[in-house]
């Protein structure tokens, strides 16, 4: 029986929710303040007992000179010598000798050929490590590129393919594109073809690569579309308009009127840009924009290009409250294709005006249509939405038995995939929906049954929160987070899985992460082969990044780990998708407006994942995401006594400042009061995030439209997909915000509440 099946673990006194090892690597590795910050005994304590290759990087990064006169010669005779020794053993220098050659190179009083000699052994024993790769890039510099062979010039730009890090990538080739003089710019053109998705954003920037770029298959049109969708973001939408008819007819005269289908998505994104640059005018503008543009698709791309266009503006007319219109351009897309017998784009019809009609609440041809979908298109990506609307309009309508026979069809493809396959949001839906109707059906064993699978199978989702609760509610008894788990875990994790120089940078991390540099480390791990098929490297990798905070990329990381595989991971290890920053500015400011902290961390780990630097394409800043406007609206209706009178002029200051809302005090305090008043005015926390997520116009809208009495069905009622998948994530986060830091029973009225007509 696989680990995924295993009944849930319901006896606290048997295994710890975390793994001690993993505890104490937390410890060591997260929890480390960088060098520079460290208070004076910390730093003592820090540097007693290192060696001395640590110890010299630590006094570097603490900004003292590495060792003067004789010591420095000792250190430089200790470099030679573990150089000369790690060669004649065939194993790798101490993971800190190209850090520490790199401090020494920076000194003023060493010779040129001292600094020479020192680069050259760096490139020569770490190339890939970060000090490797600021000395690539100084190779790279206008003055060394113009003094270079043209033979050593072409090796030079073939070897920016070599790193693996697509940041860095692209940071190398903008400079080699900026420094290579007019006169070489042609022996670069042989290269291009396997780097166009790479530089694509940089030909804008460097109009001579425009030049290199025609003949090139797929490169006519990269620089028109690039402009266009840069003019789009821009604000300018008719310049955008020219550009994306000027890639137009580059790709219909490039391919003869024989256009590629698969390369639709690129105009169609593209125009997805212009249109959402139109839309500031209004729908009718964007309307106008796609229809003008529909002959020119069909030419190019046949039926496949006309239906994206009618699928889209329905799409446009749909979410402007035009019904009518949108029902009469759904119908065209569906009834044309069924014409063109492209079932393809008559399952997407289907779904579109399924869609449509159920937000005209025209039930009975809602349910044929998504009935129908749902039975042809199993594994279509729309397949959640769908089944949802379904399941939901069915429940309503007591129309149990067809409900279970949709949700049962549902779970039984999802069974027949591999793990890797599995959709945790389809299959947790349809459980947790087969379950609610089984109760409705008056039988709770084979509700429990469903809802049993739910907190065994889809932990940390959040259909599996809410069938874990119920589960203990049903039982009387707490289960763990996750299922029982024997591997235990070892302070080596991360370096284990990996060979050769990915087993060198990943000694450089953990390394590094212990001494509190974690931005370095970060760049070592930047070089690190990504084999996202190799489970043990991904999720080395995922640890790795949740110790050096990007929590971010951690998270993305180890969602793609299939279920089966984190299921043999060491207990605790789920705690990555759930980081928790800035603890003490959230409780403080949190408990002055009685408002659950644990409910705050929950929603920055959404918004934010605690980057306090984040900021969203449309403005929004820090920690909690706030708007410039909303924070202003915010610091003139604090509640009383909420801020002493220096921090609100402080604040206020702050607030019209570029950089003022990445700071974390005021983005908190201004954050959790904008949640304050919402629940003053919407009272419930399913209104409450929609309003933060979308707008309150469109929550207080909602509330008019939506019935709240039970707030399972509210959610799944949402109109946005956004904004109903935010709320979902949110009150996810908060159960286990909940369950990881507080312990087994804590008070979640969130979660009782969205419960309540259970």
């Amino acid at each position: 029986m696989l680990p995924e099946h295993y009944p849930p673990q319901t006896d606290y006194r048997l295994l710890p929710q975390l793994d001690p090892e993993l505890k104490t690597w937390f410890s060591q590795h997260v929890d480390q303040l960088s060098i520079p910050l460290l208070e004076d005994s910390k730093y003592q304590q820090l540097i007693q007992g290192v060696d001395r290759f640590t110890r010299a990087y630590i006094e570097s990064m603490r900004g003292q000179p590495i060792l003067r006169g004789e010591p420095l010669k000792t250190l430089k005779s200790a470099l030679d010598q573990e150089m000369a020794l790690s060669t004649k053993e065939s194993r790798a220098p101490h993971a800190l000798v190209p850090y520490v050659m790199s401090a020494l190179a920076i000194r003023s009083d060493l010779s040129e050929q001292d600094v020479a000699k020192l680069e050259a052994s760096i490139l020569d024993v770490s190339p890939q490590s970060c000090p490797g790769r600021k000395l690539f890039l100084k190779a790279i510099s206008k003055d060394r590129l113009d003094a270079t062979r043209d033979d050593q010039l072409v090796t030079a730009f073939a070897k920016i393919r070599d790193y693996r890090s697509l940041p860095y990538r692209k940071q190398a080739y903008d400079i080699f594109f900026s420094n290579v003089s007019s006169s070489k710019r042609a022996l670069l053109k042989p290269a291009l073809p396997g780097i166009l998705p790479e530089i694509e954003g940089l030909v804008a920037k460097h109009s001579w690569l425009a030049g290199l770029l025609e003949g090139v298959a797929g490169g006519k049109s990269i620089k028109p579309l690039a402009r266009a969708r840069e003019e789009s973001k821009a604000g300018r939408c008719k310049e955008a308009e020219k550009y994306l008819n000027e890639a137009l007819d580059a790709e219909d005269s490039f391919f003869g009127g024989k256009k590629p289908p698969e390369l639709l998505d690129d105009m169609a994104q593209a125009a997805n840009t212009i249109g959402r640059c139109l839309r500031r005018k209004g729908t009718t503008a964007s309307v106008e924009f796609w229809t003008s543009v529909m002959p020119r698709f069909e030419k190019i791309f046949g039926f496949q290009g006309k239906a994206a266009v009618l699928g889209r503006v329905a799409y446009l007319l749909w979410n402007a409250d035009q019904m009518e219109e949108a029902k009469s351009y759904a119908r065209q897309y569906l009834s044309e294709s069924k014409a063109a017998k492209d079932d393809a784009n008559v399952l997407r019809a289907e779904f579109l005006l399924g869609r449509i009609l159920d937000d005209n609440k025209e039930r009975r041809e809602t349910k044929d249509l998504l009935s129908h979908f749902v039975a042809r298109n199993p594994g279509d990506d729309n397949i959640e939405i769908a089944l949802s609307v379904l399941t939901i309009n069915r429940f309503e309508d007591r129309e149990y038995a067809e409900a279970l026979d949709a949700l049962s069809q549902a779970i039984a493809w999802q069974d027949k995939l591999p793990p890797e396959k599995k959709s945790s949001q389809v299959s947790g839906f349809a459980l947790f929906w087969q379950g609610r109707i089984h109760l409705a059906n008056k039988r709770k064993d084979l509700a429990l049954n469903s809802w049993r699978r739910l907190a065994t199978e889809y932990y940390s989702t959040y259909y599996g929160v809410l069938g874990h609760v119920l589960y203990e509610r049903a039982t009387g008894r707490r289960a763990l987070l996750e299922p029982s788990r024997v591997p235990v875990f070892t302070p080596d994790f991360l370096g284990i899985p990996f060979k050769g120089e990915d087993r060198q940078a990943m000694n450089r991390v953990d390394t590094l992460l212990r001494i509190g540099m974690a931005s370095d480390a970060m760049c070592e791990l930047r070089e690190v082969s990504q084999d996202n098929s190799d489970m043990e490297q991904t999720a080395a990798r995922a640890l790795a990044l949740y110790a050096g905070k990007e929590w971010l990329d951690a998270i993305k990381l180890m969602d793609a780990i299939p279920r089966a595989y984190r299921n043999s991971l060491p207990i605790g290890f789920e705690r990555i998708f759930f980081p928790r920053e800035h603890e003490n500015l959230v409780f403080d400011y949190a408990t002055r407006l009685r408002i659950d902290p644990d409910f705050i961390f929950a929603l920055i780990r959404q918004e934010s994942v605690f980057n306090p630097r984040a900021q969203s394409p449309v403005g929004a800043t820090g920690l909690m995401q706030l708007m410039p406007a909303t924070a202003r609206l915010e610091m003139s209706k604090l509640a009383s006594g909420y801020i002493g009178a220096d921090k609100r002029r402080r604040f206020s200051r702050a607030i019209n400042e570029k950089a003022g809302l990445s700071d974390p005090e005021l983005n908190v305090a201004l954050g959790v009061h904008h949640v304050y008043r919402l629940f003053q005015t919407f009272k419930n926390p399913i209104l409450m995030l929609s309003a933060y997520n979308a707008s309150p116009a469109a929550a207080e809208k909602w509330s008019r439209e939506i019935s709240f009495d039970d707030p399972l069905i509210a959610v799944e009622r949402i109109p946005y997909q956004e904004t109903r998948s935010y709320v979902k994530l949110i009150m996810r986060n908060y159960f286990y915000y909940k369950r990881w830091y507080v312990g087994p029973a804590p008070l979640m009225p969130h979660i009782d509440y969205l419960l309540s007509k259970i």
